[in-house]
């Protein structure tokens, strides 16, 4: 992971500081998304368990007390936010089996600005990049980023019925406008490289020689 880690510094063109964490900054007129890296937390809270009557559909989070890569991740924010700009984050996935999704996992933490809220969307997939909403949920009172490992977590609505070998997108995203307009966050990386982002709202980009997949997992049932 140290090795990881170094070859996304060198990818970060300038480091910016907001309290406690050093925000990576990339060139947003050459629309390349935004990492932040801080000192994690030595606490650990445990991932939560699956609600009953759900199961893990697909998952790439470690166990419940590593569950993800705390000190590192990509800045989810929205319009209003401290970053000016807008930028969501998307993660690939497919099943093994038809199923419904019921809830989105995401390890997104708050990082001190701005309403503590979000969005999780399921959304289809448009050629290889995010397509269209199918259904989403919101968060509320996310955990602070750099502190592992509890997990932000919206169950949808309505849920979603899925096909095997087709890929979905988990996108952690905010408002355009009104409550959470402002939301400053970020997603951590997973404990593994493939993502879309999007800044300002103004289309989805595959994230190419980035590195640094988002952990999340897909909650729901299978007939």
């Amino acid at each position: 992971m140290v090795k990881k880690t170094f070859k996304l510094l060198l990818l970060w063109l300038a480091v910016l500081s907001f309290a406690c964490a050093t925000l990576v900054a990339q060139n947003f007129a050459s629309h390349q998304p935004i990492g932040v890296h801080v000192n994690p937390s030595p606490m650990r809270t445990p991932a939560q368990h699956n609600p009953a009557g759900v199961k893990t559909l697909y998952s790439n989070l470690g166990p419940s007390t590593d569950a993800y890569y705390d000190a590192d991740g990509w800045l989810v924010t929205g319009p209003l936010s401290i970053l000016g700009e807008s930028q969501w984050i998307g993660l690939p996935f497919t099943v093994s089996v038809n199923a419904t999704v019921d809830a989105l996992e995401a390890a997104v933490g708050y990082d001190g600005s701005g309403a503590n809220g979000f969005l999780l969307g399921l959304y289809s997939d448009n050629g290889g990049t995010v397509g269209t909403l199918l259904s989403s949920g919101g968060v509320k009172n996310a955990p602070s980023f750099g502190s592992c490992c509890a997990l932000s977590v919206a169950k949808l609505n309505p849920p979603v019925s899925i096909t095997a070998g087709t890929q979905y997108w988990i996108v952690a995203y905010t408002p355009s406008s009104g409550g959470g307009d402002d939301f400053y966050g970020a997603w951590a990386f997973a404990n593994a490289d493939h993502f879309d982002y999007s800044i300002d709202n103004d289309g989805w980009t595959d994230s190419l020689s980035f590195t640094g997949i988002p952990a999340g997992a897909v909650l729901g049932t299978v007939p």
